[in-house]
């Protein structure tokens, strides 16, 4: 049974801001291909939520890799996935996670 799937503002401001990236620079299909990448990520994230690593114990944050240039970091509350963040690999996630 599928989770029900809830975005923080933190996420869907990562993943928009991805997005229009991507747009800009590749153009509107590249653009359309990742959207499409990250939703059936997250409707599998969403059916086996023990796919991804724990990135951060403590906190019982979980990550999975996207692809080389992008992670999805969640947390799963009860009977729901909550998408925290949407990250570049390439940026520091621990200031943006921990808030150090």
């Amino acid at each position: 049974m599928a989770l029900t799937i809830e975005w923080t503002p933190k996420a869907i401001d990562g993943y928009i801001s991805i997005l229009q990236y991507i747009e800009s620079n590749f153009g509107y299909s590249t653009s359309k291909k990742y959207a499409e990448s990250i939703e059936s990520t997250i409707q599998l994230i969403s059916k086996f939520s023990g796919i991804g690593s724990v990135k951060y114990p403590e906190l019982k944050i979980r990550s999975f890799v996207v692809n080389k240039k992008t992670s999805i970091y969640y947390l799963v509350e009860s009977k729901t996935l909550k998408i925290l963040y949407v990250l570049d690999n390439r940026m520091d996630r621990d200031a943006i996670i921990k808030g150090a």
